[in-house]
């Protein structure tokens, strides 16, 4: 599925958040770093303007550094179509690349995979939470 019908796609959902993870093998396909398997961390990237983006993407952010402890992550704002696009909060994920010679299997394995997928769950909960307290304080 291209960009735009993920755009298209989550819009006609109505859904309250979206997510992404699209997997990478790195920036610079066929580069130096994809070839020494040099690069490696996740990245939790949200819409440079969007406050609830950002809050979900810190949602992940503590929940891996909870949950997988030994992965280095970080979060990044960006402009990318997907993220801009949307009407409700959404973040793009890339949990590692499979072009490191560490991260790669490791990324295969079913137990990973499934930290990784507890890990998100939590996030997801632990926003909605927030969000609900946040709008019953308004009321």
């Amino acid at each position: 599925m291209d960009l735009y019908s993920k755009y298209a796609w989550a819009g006609h959902l109505n859904g309250r958040a979206i997510v992404i993870d699209p997997g990478h093998g790195g920036d610079n396909p066929g580069g130096i770093d994809e070839i020494n398997g040099s690069r490696h961390g996740g990245e939790i990237y949200y819409y440079i303007h969007s406050e609830q983006g950002r809050a979900l993407a810190l949602s992940f952010y503590k929940s891996l550094q909870q949950t997988v402890r030994d992965l280095q992550c970080q979060v990044l704002s960006k402009d990318f179509f997907i993220l801009s696009k949307t009407s409700m909060p959404s973040v793009l994920i890339e949990m590692g690349y499979i072009t490191n010679y560490r991260e790669g299997p490791r990324l295969l394995t079913p137990t990973y995979q499934e930290r990784l997928a507890e890990a998100f769950a939590a996030a997801i909960n632990k926003y909605f939470r927030r969000i609900r307290k946040t709008s019953c304080k308004g009321r």
